[in-house]
C-alpha cells in the first residue's frame, strides 16, 4: 500500500481527474492541494483528513475508509461512494446534491442539518440519519447485504 501523510502530500499538488489505488492518506489537509475533482480512489484509506471548503464534485469512492475525517462546508457534488465507510467523521454544512452512497456504512459520525441533499441516492446504507435526508430524490436505508 503506497502511503501519504502531510511530509510527502506536496508531491501531489493536483488530484483532479487521478485514478488512486490501494494508497493510504494520513494527517493530511486537502485544503492545502489544489484540485480533487474527478478523481477516483479504490482501496484506498484516508485517516485524520481535513476536507474543509474543498471541491470534491464528481469523486469515485469504491472499497474505502475515511477514518476521524472533517467535512466542513464540503462540495461533494455529483460523487459516488461504494461500499466506503465513514467511521468518526464530521459533517457539517456540505452539498450531497445529486451524490450516490451505495452499500456503505457510517460509524459514530456527526451530522450537522444544514448539508443539502437534494437529488441525492442513499441505497443500502447504515448508520446515516434519516431525519438528514428529508429532500433527497431516492432514499432506502436497507441493510447492507
Amino acid at each position: 500500500m503506497n502511503l501519504y501523510n502531510k511530509s510527502n502530500v506536496t508531491e501531489l499538488k493536483v488530484l483532479t481527474g487521478k485514478t488512486f489505488q490501494n494508497v493510504e492518506f494520513t494527517d493530511i489537509d486537502f485544503t492545502l492541494l489544489k484540485g480533487m475533482m474527478r478523481a477516483e480512489f479504490n482501496d484506498c484509506r484516508f485517516k485524520n483528513c481535513n476536507f474543509e471548503r474543498k471541491k470534491l464534485k464528481d469523486l469515485k469512492v469504491y472499497n474505502s475508509l475515511f477514518d476521524s475525517c472533517a467535512f466542513i462546508n464540503t462540495d461533494l457534488l455529483g460523487s459516488c461512494f461504494d461500499r466506503t465507510v465513514f467511521k468518526n467523521c464530521q459533517f457539517e454544512r456540505s452539498n450531497w446534491n445529486r451524490t450516490e452512497v451505495l452499500n456503505s456504512e457510517f460509524v459514530d459520525c456527526k451530522f450537522s442539518y444544514d448539508s443539502g441533499f437534494h437529488y441525492a441516492i442513499f441505497t443500502n446504507v447504515l448508520g446515516f440519519p434519516e431525519r438528514y435526508l428529508k429532500r433527497t430524490g431516492k432514499m432506502d436505508l436497507g441493510q447492507i447485504c
